[in-house]
């Protein structure tokens, strides 16, 4: 009974939510289908202690840095990982299953 209980409740996994699909350094990437649209959207940043939108650095849909205010130069994050997880994003971005490396 356990068992099952788990698995309806991993099934929901990033259906109309945002679920984290990968981890590279200190990004996060996440995955969500939307089920009304049957579109999946992905998106990558670094844990910040505020809010989404506002105080973390995050790549945005066109995987462009965001950087918000008050972020000094030691905070930017290494270009190899951008790199990294612009590439993670592309392979989040063409279906559903997603393998980490």
């Amino acid at each position: 009974m356990l068992t099952s209980l788990v698995v309806a409740h991993n099934a929901d996994a990033g259906l109309d939510t945002f679920t984290v699909i990968d981890l590279h350094r200190d990004w996060r990437i996440e995955q969500k289908y939307e089920s009304e649209t049957k579109t999946i959207f992905c998106r990558a940043f670094l844990e910040g202690n505020g809010t989404w939108f506002a105080e973390n650095v995050r790549l945005d849909r066109d995987d462009e840095l965001v950087m918000p205010e008050g972020i000094t130069s030691a905070d930017l994050p290494r270009m190899n990982d951008l790199k990294e997880v612009r590439a993670r994003l592309k392979k989040c971005r063409n279906g559903l299953l997603y393998f980490s490396n």
